[in-house]
């Protein structure tokens, strides 16, 4: 994935400079391939928002018991979660402020720290069953090092979404409290 973003980061800053805005696409001139390309990042949303949350509902109408043949219970339920993500994406206009610190925190640990560090545990078990996979220093030494920048890079990040939530113009009352406030956002 960072070879796919980064070249259009890179890009779009080097055409537009200090003028980027985080949303590249607000950067674009009015165009028929903006247009095209709005649509299909809209259209890439529908249907990967409809495979993310498919399996968290699946696990609530187990949860809830709910039978697994179309019915007014499935229907309710996934009224009901629709809801909630709505009010949910209502109630924080700045999300991505949100997703930083999330981004920040879980990504770098799941993503760079965790798998090292498995690998690192696994492969010094002593377990008549398991194969012997003794790890060489340098290796040993690279996944210090990628653990470590792990920790440091999740940490910088951590604290710099953490910063940028409590600045005061990320309080904003959502849209429903105050219907000017839509208009702004």
């Amino acid at each position: 994935l960072l070879l796919l973003y980064m070249p259009v980061a890179v890009l779009g800053y080097y055409v537009y400079g200090e003028s980027l805005s985080a949303n590249v696409l607000d950067s674009l001139p009015r165009s028929i391939t903006k247009s095209v390309i709005s649509v299909m990042l809209a259209l890439h949303m529908f249907f990967a928002f409809l495979l993310v949350i498919n399996a968290p509902v699946q696990d609530l109408e187990e949860f809830f018991k709910v039978p697994k043949s179309f019915g007014w219970k499935r229907v309710l339920l996934r009224t009901i979660v629709m809801g909630t993500v709505i009010f949910v994406a209502q109630s924080i206009p700045r999300f991505g402020k949100v997703l930083n610190l999330v981004g920040g925190s879980a990504t770098s640990l799941t993503s760079i720290v965790f798998p090292c560090l498995f690998y690192f545990r696994l492969s010094g078990q002593q377990n008549p069953n398991w194969p012997d996979r003794s790890l060489p220093i340098y290796e040993k030494v690279c996944l210090f090092v990628f653990i470590g920048c792990g920790i440091i890079g999740g940490c910088i990040s951590t604290y710099s979404a953490i910063t940028d939530i409590v600045q005061p113009e990320s309080f904003k009352p959502p849209c429903y409290v105050n219907m000017t406030a839509a208009s702004s956002i």
